[in-house]
């Protein structure tokens, strides 16, 4: 239940939209109307958390929205630079293989820098690997120019 909507968080952005509707939906437990967490829910949030949600009687559902912001609030930060902005499906299979060999909690920082040319620069938990092509060509370089 949760892992669907939790699955779906790969990047910092996603990680700070759930985080929103998360708040709307709990301003919005004991309002009424358009302003009410059954409409807030059908009508502003993501369709997972819809799917989620709505078929759970009340008390479970405020239960669920603490899980699921209990979740965020440990989330771990992988940080990726790279040369240019990377596809989504891409972005889905590194988190997966992070989440797999690093940390089941991570979600991806992205920062782009051409610098990087190819490659990527990764930062997680004050750890530091460069695996640009800056790299290499700046040892190139200053063994042909040195």
């Amino acid at each position: 239940m949760l892992s669907e909507i939790l699955g779906s968080v790969v990047t910092v952005w996603d990680v700070v939209s759930l985080s929103g509707e998360l708040s709307l939906l709990v301003e919005s437990l004991f309002k009424k109307g358009e302003s009410g967490f059954d409409y807030v829910l059908k009508n502003e949030v993501r369709s997972d958390l819809y799917r989620t949600l709505s078929p759970l009687p009340e008390n479970l559902r405020v239960k669920t929205l603490e899980s699921l912001m209990k979740e965020l609030k440990e989330i771990k930060i992988l940080e990726l630079k790279v040369a240019c902005d990377l596809p989504r499906d891409y972005l889905e299979e590194v988190v997966k293989w992070a989440r797999k060999n690093i940390d089941p909690r991570v979600v991806l920082a992205i920062n782009i820098d051409p610098a990087v040319v190819a490659g990527a620069v990764i930062s997680y938990e004050g750890k530091y690997v460069d695996l640009s092509a800056r790299v290499k060509l700046d040892q190139v370089l200053a063994k042909k120019y040195g």
